[in-house]
Protein backbone atom coordinates (compact mmCIF):
# COMPACT_ATOMS: atom_id res chain seq x y z
CA UNK A 1 0.00 0.00 0.00
CA UNK A 2 1.63 3.79 -1.25
CA UNK A 3 1.48 6.55 0.90
CA UNK A 4 -0.44 9.41 -0.63
CA UNK A 5 -1.03 12.87 0.36
CA UNK A 6 -4.57 14.53 0.19
CA UNK A 7 -4.44 17.45 -2.69
CA UNK A 8 -4.79 20.28 -0.01
CA UNK A 9 -1.65 18.96 1.95
CA UNK A 10 0.28 18.25 -0.59
CA UNK A 11 -0.34 22.04 -2.20
CA UNK A 12 1.08 22.98 1.43
CA UNK A 13 3.83 20.92 1.27
CA UNK A 14 4.80 22.19 -1.66
CA UNK A 15 4.43 25.77 -0.78
CA UNK A 16 6.42 24.94 2.31
CA UNK A 17 8.83 23.31 0.16
CA UNK A 18 8.93 26.01 -2.04
CA UNK A 19 9.35 29.06 0.43
CA UNK A 20 12.94 28.63 1.45
CA UNK A 21 13.73 28.86 -2.34
CA UNK A 22 12.43 31.88 -2.78
CA UNK A 23 13.69 33.26 0.09
CA UNK A 24 17.55 32.32 -1.21
CA UNK A 25 16.48 34.23 -4.45
CA UNK A 26 15.45 37.39 -3.04
CA UNK A 27 18.32 37.41 -0.57
CA UNK A 28 20.63 36.50 -4.24
CA UNK A 29 19.02 38.99 -6.01
CA UNK A 30 19.08 42.26 -3.19
CA UNK A 31 23.33 40.61 -2.42
CA UNK A 32 23.85 40.81 -6.00
CA UNK A 33 22.32 44.39 -6.55
CA UNK A 34 24.55 45.50 -3.07
CA UNK A 35 27.63 44.55 -5.11
CA UNK A 36 26.84 46.19 -8.39
CA UNK A 37 25.66 49.77 -6.55
CA UNK A 38 29.00 49.31 -4.49
CA UNK A 39 26.69 48.39 -1.13
CA UNK A 40 25.06 51.96 -2.06
CA UNK A 41 21.64 50.54 -2.64
CA UNK A 42 19.92 52.89 -0.14
CA UNK A 43 22.28 55.65 0.71
CA UNK A 44 22.04 59.23 -0.61
CA UNK A 45 24.49 61.94 -1.29
CA UNK A 46 23.72 65.68 -1.75
CA UNK A 47 26.30 68.01 -1.83
CA UNK A 48 25.29 71.76 -2.02
CA UNK A 49 28.00 74.93 -2.31
CA UNK A 50 26.46 77.87 -0.41
CA UNK A 51 27.70 81.80 0.10
CA UNK A 52 26.00 81.97 3.69
CA UNK A 53 28.39 81.79 7.03
CA UNK A 54 28.55 78.59 9.90
CA UNK A 55 26.03 80.07 12.04
CA UNK A 56 23.45 80.98 9.50
CA UNK A 57 24.11 77.21 7.65
CA UNK A 58 23.86 76.07 10.89
CA UNK A 59 20.37 77.79 11.76
CA UNK A 60 18.62 76.09 8.03
CA UNK A 61 19.82 73.02 8.77
CA UNK A 62 18.72 73.04 12.45
CA UNK A 63 15.14 74.12 10.89
CA UNK A 64 15.08 71.17 7.76
CA UNK A 65 15.83 68.75 11.17
CA UNK A 66 12.97 70.58 13.05
CA UNK A 67 10.34 70.65 9.96
CA UNK A 68 11.43 66.67 9.55
CA UNK A 69 10.72 65.81 13.00
CA UNK A 70 7.45 67.66 13.05
CA UNK A 71 6.68 65.93 9.88
CA UNK A 72 7.65 62.64 10.23
CA UNK A 73 8.79 61.94 13.92
CA UNK A 74 12.09 61.17 15.19
CA UNK A 75 15.00 63.07 17.11
CA UNK A 76 18.16 65.02 16.05
CA UNK A 77 21.34 66.33 17.90
CA UNK A 78 24.50 67.97 16.95
CA UNK A 79 28.02 66.66 17.50
CA UNK A 80 30.37 69.27 16.35
CA UNK A 81 29.09 71.16 12.62
CA UNK A 82 27.23 68.12 11.70
CA UNK A 83 23.62 67.46 12.87
CA UNK A 84 22.19 64.20 13.39
CA UNK A 85 18.42 62.96 12.38
CA UNK A 86 16.88 59.40 13.17
CA UNK A 87 14.15 58.00 13.18
CA UNK A 88 12.57 54.40 12.16
CA UNK A 89 13.67 53.22 8.79
CA UNK A 90 16.23 56.64 8.03
CA UNK A 91 19.78 57.78 9.60
CA UNK A 92 21.02 61.21 8.30
CA UNK A 93 23.76 63.44 8.80
CA UNK A 94 24.10 66.56 7.50
CA UNK A 95 27.99 68.64 7.04
CA UNK A 96 27.91 72.19 7.55
CA UNK A 97 30.76 73.79 6.65
CA UNK A 98 31.56 77.58 5.75
CA UNK A 99 32.46 76.75 1.66
CA UNK A 100 29.51 73.66 1.38
CA UNK A 101 27.22 71.10 3.39
CA UNK A 102 26.87 67.59 2.75
CA UNK A 103 23.58 65.68 3.02
CA UNK A 104 24.13 61.82 3.88
CA UNK A 105 21.44 59.66 4.34
CA UNK A 106 20.98 56.31 4.76
CA UNK A 107 17.80 54.43 4.22
CA UNK A 108 16.75 51.22 5.51
CA UNK A 109 14.89 48.64 3.02
CA UNK A 110 11.31 49.79 3.57
CA UNK A 111 12.55 53.38 3.01
CA UNK A 112 14.76 52.60 -0.18
CA UNK A 113 11.34 51.82 -1.98
CA UNK A 114 11.04 55.38 -2.00
CA UNK A 115 14.65 56.64 -2.57
CA UNK A 116 14.71 58.40 -5.39
CA UNK A 117 11.46 60.23 -4.28
CA UNK A 118 13.75 61.31 -1.18
CA UNK A 119 16.74 62.48 -3.20
CA UNK A 120 14.36 64.75 -4.95
CA UNK A 121 12.92 66.64 -2.39
CA UNK A 122 16.55 67.15 -0.49
CA UNK A 123 17.85 68.51 -3.62
CA UNK A 124 15.12 70.72 -4.49
CA UNK A 125 14.68 71.92 -0.72
CA UNK A 126 18.74 72.59 -0.62
CA UNK A 127 18.60 74.48 -4.40
CA UNK A 128 15.35 76.90 -2.79
CA UNK A 129 17.35 77.58 0.94
CA UNK A 130 20.50 77.76 -0.06
CA UNK A 131 20.04 80.37 -3.36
Amino acid sequence: MAFKLAPATGRKLLSVMLLPVIHFFIAAIFWKASKWTGGNLANIRVIRKHQLDLVDIRAKAEGLADQLAARFGGQHHWRDNNLHYKRSGVDACIACSVEDIVVDIKLGMMMSAVRGIIESEVKSSLDEHLT
